[in-house]
């Protein structure tokens, strides 16, 4: 009879140490595929604002631009809005952007954030609490070499725009 107990209770044992393996496999790939940068094509029609983030109509401003060298990730956060508009669900999309010094663009998972800073901070009546984006990414598939961190920010109505901040990573293999 304890023969079969232990036999049992090894079966069990295995079973669990099986299933957290296998739970933890899928979370380290799901996390894999989350922080993943992909190449990106920006829309035909973009209306660009190089000179630090600035239209007439918008503010941003990139409050962190975190990485690394030889680092696997990068974080970033900060704020886009456009001035006097109460209703920030206008816009579709908040994409952070990588561009390398060929041109080539890169997104990273981007998402919008709560927070009532920026709304206190401009005190206009407007509500701009969900102007927040946090964006974090993998630069392990990325070629080694200089990214400008950038925005593009696309409104409801298919208008995207820009915003290209003066703000560096490069990425190179092997140090750190």
């Amino acid at each position: 009879m304890k023969k079969h107990i232990n036999s049992t209770s090894s079966k069990a044992i295995l079973a669990l140490a099986m299933s957290f393996l296998l739970s933890f496999a899928f979370v380290q790939i799901y996390k894999s595929e989350r922080e993943a940068i992909r190449g990106f094509d920006l829309p035909r029609d973009y209306m660009a604002a190089t000179f630090g983030g600035h239209e007439p109509e918008f503010l941003t401003v990139l409050d962190s631009f975190d990485y690394s060298a030889g680092g696997r990730l990068f974080d970033a956060k900060g704020w886009a809005m456009k001035v006097g508009d109460a209703n920030l669900a206008h816009y579709v999309d908040m994409s952070f952007l990588l561009r390398n010094e060929q041109g080539e663009y890169f997104h990273a998972k981007t998402v919008r954030q709560h927070g009532q800073d920026v709304t206190d901070f401009y005190d206009d009546g407007t509500d701009y609490n969900n102007s927040r984006f946090h964006a974090r990414g993998s630069v392990r598939n990325l070629p080694d070499g200089k990214y400008q961190a950038c925005l593009l920010y696309t409104e409801q109505g298919g208008a995207s725009h820009l915003f290209v901040y003066d703000q560096y990573i490069e990425v190179l293999r092997g140090v750190g």
